[in-house]
């Protein structure tokens, strides 16, 4: 059990540090599509860490007997 918490840890933490490096991508490209395309993927990203941390809260070893 406690390899899965580790897990789901680590993803989420790569996961938020994806989601910064691409916020900087989108904050420094000129190109309006790149811009756009990097939004979209912050966005489906951020989607992504929201259900993590959602399965993570709602996971069978959190939950109250």
């Amino acid at each position: 059990m406690g390899d899965i918490t580790m897990t789901d840890t680590e993803s989420g933490k790569e996961r938020r540090h994806q989601v910064e490096r691409y916020r900087v991508l989108a904050r420094e490209t000129t190109d309006p599509l790149a811009s756009g395309l990097l939004r979209d993927i912050v966005s489906e990203l951020e989607a992504d860490l929201k259900e993590l941390a959602e399965d993570a809260l709602w996971s069978p070893e959190r939950r109250p007997a």
